[in-house]
């Protein structure tokens, strides 16, 4: 599932951490002023984890800007029955960081 021009970011644990260990995935995005997309799939979801954590991972390094990203991941979501949300720098989160959410629907 990595890019060699988008390598993903190993989850990590540390409360400094700019990702969550409870993401499915973290995507390393360069794109100013993003520096991270984290993935976060209903349990539900779980056995598909991979494949749409691989799918932000094609449409980040497709798309450079947060407003076509943002298209692309809610048309990959209805082609797939799922709903998505996208969230810029949510709160409490550390700066830089996208959290994209699926669940079913």
């Amino acid at each position: 599932m990595t890019d060699p021009g988008i390598p993903s970011i190993p989850l990590a644990d540390d409360p400094g951490s700019i990702t969550r260990d409870d993401a499915a995935c973290a995507i390393a995005w360069q794109v100013d002023p993003y520096e991270v997309i984290e993935v976060y799939v209903d349990p539900a979801l779980s056995d598909r984890a991979d494949a749409i954590c691989g799918t932000v991972e094609a449409l980040s390094a497709a798309h450079r800007d947060i407003d076509t990203l943002t298209e692309a991941i809610h048309t990959f979501a209805t082609a797939e029955s799922l709903s998505a949300s996208v969230y810029e720098q949510p709160q409490d989160a550390p700066a830089g960081l996208v959290a994209v959410a699926f669940t079913i629907g």
